[in-house]
């Protein structure tokens, strides 16, 4: 049944249509233009005096230029008038009711209304701390709809790991926000859906205080398993990104089957990359570096299949970046150093001296270049070295020069060019503590 727009209002609306008529006049007074809106604190006893008609207005269908006008207001929402929509609850009971009751609308009316809605309610969690774990509890209530544009952007910022949002991590956490994910993940069979939610349990990944929660479980695990089986390429994409980025020293003992899964992925003979490729290569340097184990007889095999990829698709930047990582976090391993020199130097220093310039080209004369600093402090990546001629010789013939290039200055700017390298690289397997990982761990 497709509700009318009398049914509409019914669900949320508490003013009368006589209040809501002579706050929309006082607005177009007040605010003639949507410029005037920046002279916002000029009205501001006015708008917290009326707030909830306003937000009445604002959510009000269909949308004529006084809703509009109310809705801008409340986009430019202060702290004080926040929480003079959020006194008593208002705003959660009403934004729960357009959640329960909306389906019923028409989709263009709801899909609007909870477009505005979250744009809103993304103001109260900024600046209402006193009701963090109503919000949370909201939140959770807005997963169905994270296609919507503005859910999204509710859900994506309201998870990032930024330290304002610290504490509400925490409220999230205590309502079981992760799970709620999961839960969705698992119940959806839409390819859009199922990716956005993956983007979020990335974001989640990203703090540590998830690190040892239900995001990171055997649970969690089990269902992006059961996902990897999927011919969707959107899926794929998503899904190995999510894989790399939640794999961790807590979450290696739970990845034996994907493990063997993005061996096989890899392994596969394919003339077509894709994005969940490389994400793949990024898990399984990360497999390396928490448990390397893993690869028991497995490793020569694989660092064929490096080889392979270093000359199949040179010109791929990402690709390139991936393997290097891999290389280097396999170099920096003992148990793994002396098989990975002997397997890949030839290929890297022939590939670095190559006259054709390309990705590989570059990735590798930046590996050649770390195993000359590695030496300083490893003692098994000096003695390979010692007792390597190829390496001696490409040394006196290419390494030292390219390291004076690498000091000059990149294009017009200061940065130098090894610097350039490394931010493209960047070390995904092993990355820095963040300022909040420091902080947990003071």
């Amino acid at each position: 049944m497709v509700m009318s727009d009398s049914d509409i209002e019914f669900i949320y609306m508490a003013e009368s249509d006589e209040d809501l008529m002579a706050t929309s006049q006082l607005i177009h007074q007040k605010f003639q233009t949507l410029t005037s809106i920046l002279m916002y604190e000029r009205n501001e006893p006015f708008i917290i005096q009326n707030c909830q008609t306003i937000f009445q207005l604002a959510l009000k269908a269909p949308f004529s230029d006084s809703n509009i006008m109310a809705f801008a207001i409340l986009s430019k929402s202060s702290a004080v008038v926040v929480q003079s929509l959020t006194k008593d609850k208002y705003f959660f009971r009403q934004a729960q009711k357009i959640l329960e009751n909306g389906q019923s609308m028409e989709f263009q009316y709801f899909n609007s209304i909870l477009s505005r809605l979250a744009t809103i309610f993304q103001s109260i969690i900024r600046y209402d701390v006193d009701y963090l774990p109503e919000s949370a509890i909201l939140l959770r209530n807005f997963l169905p709809h994270i296609e919507n544009t503005g859910v999204f952007d509710l859900l994506s910022s309201s998870t990032s790991p930024s330290i304002k949002f610290t504490c509400f991590f925490d409220e999230l956490m205590k309502v079981n926000f992760d799970t709620c994910i999961i839960d969705q993940i698992q119940n959806s069979e839409n390819e859009t859906e199922i990716s956005l939610l993956l983007f979020l349990v990335r974001q989640l990944s990203r703090s540590r205080k998830f690190i040892k929660s239900e995001i990171v479980s055997a649970r969690t695990i089990s269902v992006l398993s059961s996902l990897s089986n999927s011919d969707n390429l959107v899926i794929q994409n998503s899904l190995w990104q999510t894989i790399s980025s939640i794999c961790n020293e807590f979450t290696i003992p739970h990845m034996k089957y994907l493990f063997f899964k993005a061996m096989f992925i890899v392994s596969e003979p394919y003339t077509n990359l894709h994005m969940y490729h490389i994400s793949v290569i990024d898990f399984l340097g990360k497999c390396l570096y928490f448990d390397s184990k893993l690869y028991e007889s497995l490793l020569p095999h694989f660092l064929e299949v490096i080889s392979r990829l270093i000359g199949q698709f040179p010109d791929s930047s990402n690709l390139q970046a991936s393997i290097t990582r891999f290389i280097i976090a396999a170099l920096e391993k003992e148990d793994t150093a002396e098989e990975v020199f002997k397997s890949l130097v030839p290929l890297i220093v022939f590939t670095a001296q190559s006259r054709r310039r390309s990705a590989a080209s570059a990735n590798c004369a930046y590996i050649l270049h770390q195993m000359n600093i590695m030496k300083i402090t490893n003692s098994s990546i000096r003695k390979l070295i010692k007792g390597s001629k190829l390496f001696q010789k490409c040394s006196c013939e290419f390494l030292n020069r390219y390291e004076t290039i690498l000091k000059q200055s990149y294009g017009e700017t200061n940065v130098s060019i090894l610097d350039e390298i490394k931010n493209k690289i960047k070390n995904k397997i092993n990355p820095p503590k963040s300022k909040e990982d420091s902080n947990n761990n003071t």
